[in-house]
């Protein structure tokens, strides 16, 4: 029995090097079935270069944007219209963190409701109680 291959994903995190700490190693597995799309907003040329550097080695696409609000979140929702949505966790320590997961989150129903997509949102945590830390990715599926 083969398993069903990897939807797409768009993957919005605060900074240029969050998609490779918070959930590198499964957006670069899904980059080899499936359209990735991570997202971030700019910073300087040093970091921006960061996240190119970040994306091309997982094989995804990068959107730099000015700013990861709701209005820019709906707008990537349209034009990517992933299956999968991915973003830091909600209870993270960095202020900057929980801003864009919570935006992430607020964005996401309208547009599901409109197209039926996501239908799965994930929140990627670093923390874990086993030891040593590892990254895990939790999901919420999405139902009509």
């Amino acid at each position: 029995m083969t398993s069903p291959l990897p939807g797409s994903i768009l993957a919005a995190f605060a900074h240029p090097d969050d998609a490779e700490l918070w959930a590198g190693a499964t957006l670069a597995l899904h980059a080899r079935h499936a359209a990735v799309t991570t997202v971030v907003p700019h910073r300087d040329d040093v970091r921006d270069d960061e996240a190119r550097k970040g994306a091309a080695a997982l094989g995804a696409d990068l959107r730099e944007v000015s700013r990861l609000d709701h209005a820019t979140v709906q707008q990537l929702l349209l034009e990517a219209q992933p299956v999968i949505v991915a973003t830091h966790p909600f209870n993270g320590v960095h202020p900057e963190h929980r801003a864009v997961a919570t935006t992430v989150l607020a964005a996401v129903p309208e547009h599901r409701i409109a197209t039926g997509r996501p239908s799965r949102f994930y929140t990627c945590d670093t923390r874990t109680r086993a030891s040593p830390p590892r990254t895990r990715c939790r999901t919420r599926s999405s139902s009509r």
